[in-house]
C-alpha cells in the first residue's frame, strides 16, 4: 500500500456523485510552523449534507480505513460554507492555493464572530487584487477531526509567482495581518484548567438524556506504560449496536457538546470503536475497577494479516477472562477509523482493582500481546490504564 494506491482509491469516489470537484498532491510548503503534514486533498461539495453523506457512505469510509488511515500519521480535516463562490469551482492546473487554519485562545469563543469580521475585512480585500482567482473563508462546520481549529480561509492565486509576489507580511502574512485577529489566536499550549475537564465531563455525561448510551465511565488516566503520551484522560462508553452509536456520534447535540467543551481543550484523541458479540461481566464496570485499553496498529503493507493477528489476539487475551481478579475481557476490530489515527485493533481487561491489574501485569509494557507472532506486525501500541472513579 503506498500513496499512489491512496489517491487513485480517492479518485475512485467521484463514481459516488457527491464531490464536485477534488484536488490532491504534495505540499509546497508549510512556512507557519513545523509540522508533519505532507500532502493536501481539497474537495467541494454542493452542501454540507451532501459532506456529510459522503464522509458516512460505506464505500467512503473503506477507502479511509484500507488507503488513507494506514500511511498517515496524523490528518487534520476542516469544512466551511461559501454561500456565493465566485471564481472556479476546480481551481487550474498550476495554480496555487494558501490555506490558513486559525484557533482561537482557550475561553475566546465568544470573539469568534468579531474575528470572522475582521478575516473578512482582512481577507476578502485580497479578491480584488491581480493574480487572485478567488477567496474564500469561514467557521468550520466539522469540528470532531480540525484539532481545535475553527476558523479557515482559502486564496487561490494565478501561480506560485503570484502568490509569492504577494507574500511581503512575514509568516501570518498576508491573510490574518491584524492585532485584532492576533490577540485572539492560540500560539502556545498550557495546561487545561481542571474545571475545563469538568465541564467537559459534566456536559458528556448530560447526554445520557439522549437514550443512547448505555454506560459511560470517565476521569483522568491512572498511567500510559506503553510509551510517553499525550493522553491524560480516557472516555469509556457502551452503546447497543454500531447504529446506535453512529446515531449518538451525529446528532446534533452531541456534536455541540463537543465543539463547545470537548475540542477545545482536547490537543489530540484517538477513538476506536469495536464490537462485543457477547459481553460476560458487567455492563457498567464497578467503581474502583482498574481497566487496561490496549490500541493496536499494524505495519504498513500487513492488513491482510489482520484476521490472523486477531485470531492471535483472541488467544493471547481470551484466556485472561479464566483468571483470578478479572472481571472481563473484550476485543476486537475498530470499526470507526476516521479518528483512530491508524489503530485498527483494540482490547480491554477489567480487573477487579488496580493491585489485580498490577499483580497480572508480567510480562513488561505490552503484557497482553506478549507473543512474538503478534509482535513482528504491529508498528505500535498504546496501552492506558485508567481506574474507574467512585459514582
Amino acid at each position: 500500500m503506498n500513496l499512489k494506491d491512496m489517491i487513485d482509491s480517492l479518485d475512485g469516489l467521484f463514481s459516488l456523485g457527491l464531490i464536485l470537484n477534488r484536488t490532491l498532491g504534495p505540499l509546497h510548503r508549510i512556512h507557519s510552523s513545523p509540522s508533519p503534514f505532507t500532502h493536501m486533498i481539497h474537495s467541494r461539495f454542493s452542501s454540507p449534507e451532501t459532506l456529510q453523506a459522503h464522509s458516512s457512505h460505506p464505500v467512503h469510509v473503506d477507502v479511509v480505513k484500507d488507503y488513507v488511515l494506514p500511511i498517515c500519521d496524523d490528518v487534520l480535516a476542516v469544512d466551511w460554507v461559501v454561500e456565493d463562490l465566485q471564481g472556479p469551482l476546480a481551481p487550474p492546473p498550476g495554480s496555487a492555493m494558501r490555506v490558513s487554519l486559525l484557533k482561537l485562545k482557550e475561553g475566546e469563543a465568544a470573539a469568534k464572530d468579531e474575528v470572522l469580521g475582521v478575516v473578512k475585512e482582512s481577507i476578502g480585500s485580497q479578491g480584488n487584487l491581480d493574480g487572485v482567482d478567488q477567496v474564500t473563508f469561514g467557521e468550520n462546520i466539522s469540528p470532531l477531526r480540525a484539532q481545535g481549529y475553527s476558523i479557515a480561509s482559502l486564496v487561490l492565486f494565478h501561480g506560485l509567482s503570484e502568490l509569492e509576489a504577494a507574500d511581503t507580511n512575514g509568516v501570518e502574512e498576508s491573510t490574518f495581518a491584524g492585532e485584532k485577529i492576533k490577540e485572539h489566536l492560540e500560539s502556545a499550549i498550557g495546561d487545561t484548567h481542571p474545571s475545563k475537564v469538568k465541564d467537559m465531563i459534566d456536559n458528556l455525561d448530560g447526554l445520557f438524556s439522549l437514550g443512547l448510551v448505555l454506560n459511560r465511565t470517565s476521569g483522568p488516566v491512572h498511567r500510559v506504560p506503553s510509551s510517553p503520551s499525550p493522553f491524560t484522560h480516557m472516555i469509556h462508553s457502551r452503546f447497543s449496536s454500531p447504529e446506535t452509536l453512529r446515531a449518538y456520534s451525529a446528532h446534533p447535540d452531541h456534536v455541540a457538546v463537543a465543539k463547545e467543551y470537548v475540542l477545545p481543550i482536547c490537543d489530540d484523541a484517538v477513538v476506536v470503536d469495536w464490537v462485543v458479540d457477547d459481553l460476560r461481566g458487567p455492563l457498567a464496570p464497578p467503581p474502583g475497577s482498574a481497566m487496561r485499553v490496549s490500541l493496536l496498529k499494524l505495519k504498513e503493507g500487513e492488513a491482510a494479516v489482520k484476521d490472523e493477528i486477531l485470531g492471535e489476539v483472541k488467544e493471547s487475551i481470551g484466556s485472561k477472562g479464566n483468571l483470578d481478579g478479572v472481571h472481563q475481557v473484550t476485543f476486537g476490530e475498530n470499526i470507526s477509523p476516521l479518528r483512530a489515527q491508524g489503530y485498527s485493533i483494540a482490547s480491554l481487561v477489567l480487573f477487579h482493582g488496580l493491585s489485580e491489574l498490577e499483580a497480572a501485569d508480567t510480562n513488561g509494557v505490552e503484557g497482553i500481546f506478549a507473543g512474538e507472532q503478534i509482535k513482528e506486525h504491529l508498528e505500535s501500541v498504546i496501552v492506558v490504564d485508567f481506574v474507574v472513579p467512585p459514582q
